[in-house]
């Protein structure tokens, strides 16, 4: 590390993953993961602003947006109805991060992440789609 606060490494093989404590690592990079992230963001319907893939594709951590018609707003957050296989991680709204024990309610243009199992990603989306009552 030479004294570098935070060491930080590009990978391409998922078997130097288990390196990364030894070698004093702190973030490791994969581009392939980088890549289908991206990618994946694009095709996920609705407003969803944000995606990682975790676990090797197993899961997603999503970013999106509470539009007026979302069946989020209004719910509180100790409270929050969620499908089966998703969690939530946060509330953004404006430049202040709700946490799931706050006795806050989601707001439209909240932005809200999640944590879904793969095969959940469905019902994520449909949290995040926009309905022609929006327009």
């Amino acid at each position: 590390r030479e004294g570098a606060k935070r060491a930080l490494s590009l990978i391409n093989e998922r078997a130097f993953e288990d390196l990364r404590e030894a070698l004093g690592i702190d973030v490791l990079i994969d581009p392939r993961a980088t890549t289908v992230s991206t990618i994946l963001q694009h095709i996920r319907r609705g407003r969803i602003t944000g995606l990682q893939t975790l676990g090797g594709g197993q899961a997603e951590a999503l970013e999106g947006i509470a539009l007026a018609t979302s069946p989020l707003i209004g719910q509180p957050l100790d409270g929050l109805e969620l499908p089966d296989g998703v969690a939530l991680g946060a509330v953004v709204r404006g430049n202040k991060v709700l946490l799931s024990s706050d006795e806050d309610r989601i707001k439209e243009n909240d932005r809200v992440l999640l944590f879904c199992n793969a095969a959940d990603i469905g019902k994520v989306e449909h949290l995040f789609r926009v309905s022609l009552e929006y327009f």
